[in-house]
């Protein structure tokens, strides 16, 4: 797909004002062939744009909107930290005191009976 099939099948997918899971499957195939870069995603992005400004006139203004965001969904999916960088330990520490923040060690939070804490 060239970028003008591109964009004809960017306006092909608003003519319903939805984006069919065919059709997110499809985009993602084409951008994981097309548009590897940060950049050459810009200009997906952009022209995904420019189609949706063309149809601005249009009375289904709030469907044209929400198709676009079906369409940056795929073409910029949301990562989470720990997707991209892997396993990311957490540990929250509960105490009465500033223990756990002088000491952050989960014995320095657990030791000691219910109510005292280490000063």
């Amino acid at each position: 797909m060239n970028p003008a099939d591109f964009e004809r099948f960017l306006q092909q997918s608003l003519a319903d004002r939805k984006v069919s899971g065919g059709e997110k499957v499809a985009l993602a195939d084409w951008l994981d062939q097309n548009a590897n870069t940060d950049q050459k995603k810009g200009v997906v992005r952009h022209a995904a744009f420019e189609v949706a400004r063309g149809a601005v006139a249009d009375p289904d203004a709030v469907h044209v909107i929400a198709w676009l965001e079906d369409i940056l969904k795929v073409v910029c999916p949301v990562m989470s930290p720990a997707a991209t960088t892997g396993s990311v330990a957490s540990h929250a520490y509960f105490s009465p005191g500033e223990a756990c923040l002088v000491q952050p060690q989960p014995t320095a939070c657990l030791s000691g009976s219910v109510g005292t804490h280490p000063k």
